[in-house]
């Protein structure tokens, strides 16, 4: 089996186990919890990665630039004992000032400071979940598709089980939600760790430690990351709390977004396989001669891929919803527009900026993701008021696609790669016009099962023109190296 395919299974296979463990979760979370009460359960993990972006220093998106700069294992085991002492050092400071401020971290998130004994335990999940994080960025940028999968999958296994014995007993709370959370980060971690030093002892790099000089280096790269990624996660979460707060619903209205939004974002199933498997390819090719042309073929498989994926989970929400969701999450039905694009351009952005990783020009994705954070924070304060969590929906499509055309536009003229802006609109249409007929279209049983039948005829069409797996995927590889490949 060629190895890039074996990589994309393991990266495949992993990510689809972790969708379908959070899947299984939600009809737990929609029975044991009301929308006003997994608001608070989203709005403080939304909290979490907001401080984990400060633990990892942005290290963790300078380690695409750095870690292949010079190919060598002194230099590689340099870039990770670097890397580990930094987000260890970072994280306890930042965890002591967490727990010290828990109460009014509680009253600013989830407007009631009852929850602060929570935020205390959530500051030693953050902790671990940051080295955890960055350990896995490690095994990505190394390659090592199989461990890193495997960690992911043990760890929301954890979670998941330790959740179902709680609701066994019918005690599942917001307090046994984050002590799964907690145990499940601890014993990860713990794995990650044995991981990362069995394969650091393997490399014949002699005696190397933390580099201070590294660390500047890749520490400038990171912190201008910083205030982009907190605006990226400004852009995708901020209208959480700001339903918080505006919506006439308050947390209610905040629960049944989060619903919407998490079911839409079944499409980062596609996003995770694009960026873990070809990401770290793409930087290692970035100087070849056909590196241009294997980007191109990746944003033309991603857009036909995502517009599958993403039409499916649009016209198949209110089966799943009626399957998995409990009935009081039934008016985010038409909002899972809003998570399924929002994912859908955020695929497509990350795909553009790999011209940006480069040439070494983070400040470019930075300040575009700010500019996008602010138009979704001005549109969901005029939106929201006025049309509750179907505003909050549209102002988060139009932000991403400011992002997306605003970032394409700067990366063609700095490094032309290609990418057909037809296409990209195209897409992105045909989507609209999929969110806008959905909620219009009779939701019944029997219109659900032609919906099937389509689907089904459409499948076996597919296999019966498409080529076998395995040629397709040399296809796919010979678009991408330019070359052919044997067989």
């Amino acid at each position: 089996m060629h190895p890039y395919l074996r990589k994309s299974l393991d990266y495949a296979g992993s990510d689809f186990i972790n969708k379908l463990l959070y899947l299984l979760l939600l009809p737990l979370f929609t029975h044991f919890l009301p929308p006003a009460q997994y608001a608070i359960y989203a709005n403080i993990t939304i909290f979490m990665g907001f401080a984990g972006l400060l633990y990892l220093l942005g290290l963790q998106q300078a380690l695409f630039s750095f870690y292949y700069e010079e190919k060598s294992p002194r230099h590689y085991r340099s870039v990770i004992i670097t890397v580990l002492t930094a987000v260890t050092a970072s994280g306890l400071l930042l965890s002591a000032l967490i727990a010290i401020n828990g109460t009014q971290i509680s009253q600013l998130i989830v407007r009631t400071p009852n929850y602060g004994h929570i935020i205390r335990i959530v500051a030693v999940i953050i902790f671990f979940d940051s080295l955890f994080a960055i350990i896995r960025s490690l095994l990505n940028i190394m390659e090592r598709s199989r461990s890193y999968g495997l960690l992911a999958i043990i760890k929301n296994g954890i979670f998941v089980c330790i959740v179902g014995f709680f609701a066994l007993q019918r005690s599942l709370a917001i307090e046994q939600l984050f002590i799964a959370l907690l145990v499940a980060s601890v014993i990860s971690f713990v794995l990650a760790l044995v991981v990362i030093i069995r394969y650091t002892s393997a490399m014949d790099a002699g005696s190397v430690g933390f580099s201070g000089t590294l660390f500047l280096r890749m520490l400038g790269f990171g912190l201008v990351m910083i205030p982009g990624t907190v605006a990226m996660m400004a852009l995708r979460v901020s209208d959480r709390y700001m339903i918080t707060y505006l919506s006439p619903g308050g947390l209610h209205d905040a629960g049944i977004y989060a619903i919407s939004y998490r079911v839409g974002s079944v499409v980062a199933f596609l996003n995770g396989i694009v960026s873990l498997t070809f990401f770290p390819y793409a930087m290692k090719i970035a100087a070849e001669p056909f590196a241009k042309r294997s980007y191109t073929t990746l944003m033309n498989y991603y857009l036909l891929g995502g517009v599958v994926i993403a039409s499916l989970v649009m016209l198949f929400s209110p089966e799943l919803f009626s399957l998995f969701i409990d009935d009081a999450y039934a008016a985010a039905i038409p909002i899972v527009f809003c998570g399924v694009i929002s994912t859908f351009l955020n695929g497509i952005f990350n795909i553009i900026n790999l011209s940006f990783y480069i040439k070494k020009r983070a400040g470019n994705i930075a300040g575009t993701v700010f500019l996008g954070a602010l138009i979704n924070i001005g549109l969901n304060y005029f939106f929201i008021p006025r049309w509750g969590i179907s505003g909050a929906a549209v102002a988060s499509v139009i932000a991403y696609l400011f992002i997306v055309l605003f970032n394409f536009t700067i990366a063609e003229k700095m490094y032309p790669v290609g990418y057909s802006l037809r296409r990209i609109l195209g897409a992105i249409a045909l989507l609209c016009v999929i969110a806008w007929i959905n909620p219009r279209l009779p939701q019944t049983l029997w219109f659900s099962g032609i919906k099937i039948g389509l689907v089904i005829a459409g499948s076996i069409l597919i296999w019966m023109v498409s080529p076998s797996p395995k040629l397709l995927f040399n296809k796919i590889q010979e678009n991408i190296r330019g070359s052919d490949l044997s067989s």
